[in-house]
């Protein structure tokens, strides 16, 4: 009786193919939160050492069993930028917190003017390495949609490095590595079945057979969001690490080497 219901209910989507249309995407999407803990931090005295600092260098590598939604794109397009904007200025905000003067940011080490290397003490370059792996559970296309979930994992590391700018002399290497976070994701598309192809009604029985809906209005699509949510966290630990990480005597102790090392190179 299944069988045949089954039957009737494939004739009548047959017939009424070209009535299909792809269901619709509704996007779901967040954005980046600025960290705020560095303002409880105690104000310390101030030096008259300046620090220039550097935007980060951002490389993202992702790993994936098969490409569907461009995590790249997604990450270029929405959140690298305000990433490096909430970095840069957290870096700022500990610094001045620390009672180093600044200078910047450079969007590159060499943006830094020889008059700007001559006045200041260390240059705070900052490299970021995401890794983000996608893992898929569950593919499939129905009638109008395809849909895939899965799960997406973050986990990398922050190198700050300090170096003299003039003789590009590094003094200081901290590697903040950041724990793995995960998050499930869905991924729903429009899509519609060619019904005159035997491969396509022989998946419309396997869907049937798992009641899996074979038509849908409306598929989500929330591959932004998680990756906004994992990045917060990530974001959120390396804050929290940096904090602990920057030393202000640990800084201040290498005044006398870079004294010597400029007298050397007769800067």
């Amino acid at each position: 009786m299944k069988k045949l219901l089954f039957f009737f209910v494939l004739v009548f989507l047959v017939g009424c193919a070209s009535h299909i249309y792809p269901a619709k995407v509704e996007k779901k999407s967040a954005t980046l939160e600025k960290v705020n803990n560095i303002d409880n931090l105690p104000q310390q005295p101030f030096t008259d050492k300046v620090i220039a600092i550097v935007a980060p260098e951002i490389h993202f590598i992702k790993d994936e069993d098969k490409s569907t939604f461009d995590i790249d794109d997604i990450f270029t397009k929405t959140l690298k930028s305000k990433l490096s904007v909430y970095m840069i200025s957290d870096i700022e905000e500990l610094l001045l917190k620390k009672g180093f003067k600044i200078k910047g940011p450079y969007d590159s080490f060499d943006e830094i003017t020889y008059e700007d290397k001559k006045k200041t003490y260390l240059a705070f370059v900052p490299k970021v390495y995401l890794y983000i792996k996608k893992e898929t559970k569950d593919r499939y296309c129905a009638m109008n949609y395809c849909f895939e979930r899965g799960v997406l994992k973050i986990s990398g590391n922050v190198k700050i490095i300090l170096e003299e700018p003039l003789t590009k002399q590094i003094f200081m290497v901290k590697n903040i590595k950041i724990q793995s976070f995960s998050q499930e994701y869905e991924y729903g598309s429009p899509f519609v079945f060619n019904l005159n192809s035997q491969n396509s009604l022989n998946q419309i029985g396997l869907l049937n057979q798992r009641n899996i809906p074979l038509q849908k209005r409306v598929v989500i699509d929330n591959t932004q969001k998680v990756l906004a949510d994992l990045l917060n966290k990530f974001y959120h630990s390396f804050v929290s690490q940096m904090i602990k990480y920057i030393d202000k005597e640990e800084i201040l102790s290498y005044a006398k080497d870079i004294k010597h090392l400029k007298a050397q190179k007769r800067y």
